[in-house]
């Protein structure tokens, strides 16, 4: 069912939260496309979106972005082996891509032949979506759903890829929806699951526990009760987990590029959790 309260992404949009999840997205992306056994004349490459929204953000002055993407900017030219900073210097300074964009471009730009598969269940929000999509040149190969994107994967046969983005408000139910969305996500080739660090009372291993997946994190503030974000981590599933596990010494260096807000160290830690596979 549609839900009438829209999730506004606007004022995050590029924060560190973002570079963080965006880089170890098309990484992943990339990775799987080098697979050996994946043929580019075999079937399409299906991409699915379980909380989309509307792809594209105006950077506000004085927002998040300025300790996110606003950092990195400068760095670009000097990292060309990175598909996110790649793929990010085609975008203006004044406008920050969302998941599925970053995506559809990378796809298009590498001659791949892909479906997405796209849910936003706020209608206006989804109306949006649709707008965006409209002035794209790979418009026809994106499907967009007005509906819960928790129950996207278990309708679609297959699926390559799937990003699992949500608010997880601190009054929602997302963090159980993951877990409960599991089996569902477990028939795809490969799935990532993102998460926020907000305080000391959130705990990794309530996703890590249950779900016996491979993560990082990125902790760029003291994790003391209170105040904003000051992390997010990335669980991954199928061929996104070996994946992951390789990328650790470029998330270092990419942490190395993120401002540190605390009173120790000199940039932002990353940290591998693993769980013993059942």
């Amino acid at each position: 069912m549609p839900n009438p309260k829209a999730y506004n992404h606007g004022d995050k949009a590029g924060n560190a939260g973002d570079v963080w999840k965006h880089f170890i997205l098309l990484a992943v992306i990339e990775a799987m496309l080098k697979n050996p056994g994946r043929s580019r004349a075999s079937a399409p490459f299906v991409y699915v979106d379980t909380h989309a929204a509307t792809g594209r953000y105006s950077l506000r002055p004085n927002g998040a972005w300025q300790r996110g993407v606003g950092a990195i900017r400068p760095q670009l030219q000097h990292f060309p082996d990175w598909a996110y900073f790649r793929l990010l210097s085609q975008f203006g300074p004044d406008m920050y891509p969302g998941s599925w964009l970053l995506v559809g471009n990378y796809l298009h730009s590498q001659g791949v032949p892909f479906e997405m598969h796209l849910a936003e269940d706020n209608e206006s929000v989804s109306q949006e979506l649709r707008s965006v999509s409209r002035s794209l040149p790979f418009c026809p190969n994106i499907t967009s759903y007005c509906e819960n994107g928790f129950e996207l994967p278990g309708r679609l046969p297959h699926a390559d890829l799937i990003l699992v983005d949500p608010p997880y408000g601190s009054n929602s139910r997302d963090w159980d929806a993951v877990v409960e969305s599991l089996p569902e996500l477990r028939r795809a080739a490969a799935f990532l699951v993102w998460y926020p660090i907000a305080n000391r009372r959130f705990k990794p291993d309530k996703l890590l526990r249950m779900t016996s997946l491979t993560g990082h994190e990125i902790h760029w503030l003291p994790l003391n009760p209170g105040g904003n974000l000051k992390g997010c981590g990335i669980i991954a599933g199928g061929e996104a987990a070996a994946i992951l596990d390789q990328l650790h010494s470029e998330l270092d260096g990419l942490s190395t590029l993120i401002p540190w807000h605390g009173d120790s160290g000199t940039h932002a830690e990353v940290y591998h959790l693993r769980r013993e596979r059942h």
